[in-house]
């Protein structure tokens, strides 16, 4: 699914990836690719995704936030920083 794939997989749930999945099915139901290439087919059906509003949809509302992962703040030193006695 190229219009995932654009997004980043990592950044959907299976079941997100499932809704998304059936929305372009349903997107692509009237398509006809006969006499089309394999990639000429996957080129328009994407492209229909992407025009689908109800695919655009799930794809903004579906995907996670990253949560950041958290960074440890340097202290500043407070002594002997170098360890020279001093």
């Amino acid at each position: 699914m190229q219009v995932l794939g654009a997004k980043g997989l990592n950044n959907y749930s299976d079941d997100s990836i499932e809704a998304v999945s059936d929305a372009v099915d349903t997107a692509n139901a009237d398509s006809l690719f006969d006499g089309l290439t394999t990639q000429q087919a996957a080129a328009d059906a994407t492209l229909t995704a992407a025009r689908d509003d109800e695919v655009q949809q799930l794809l903004r509302e579906t995907q996670f936030t990253p949560t950041p992962t958290p960074t440890a703040t340097p202290v500043p030193c407070a002594g002997d920083c170098n360890h020279d006695g001093r």
